[in-house]
């Protein structure tokens, strides 16, 4: 399924982004996919720690 959206501010395109986390990326503009995964990776990062600390 391809979804096509028409928005101005990337933090919009992100919003939406995340919702349909793990079931899409960003094909256009490919800095957005970039940053996405980046705060995903940050994330689990985070996650990991918080799991040690316990």
């Amino acid at each position: 399924m391809i979804l096509s959206y028409r928005i101005t501010n990337d933090e919009e395109i992100l919003f939406l982004a995340k919702r349909w986390l793990p079931h899409m990326r960003i094909i256009s503009p490919t800095y957005l996919q970039e940053r996405l995964e980046g705060m995903v990776k940050e994330f689990l990062r985070k996650s990991e720690e918080l799991r040690e600390k316990g």
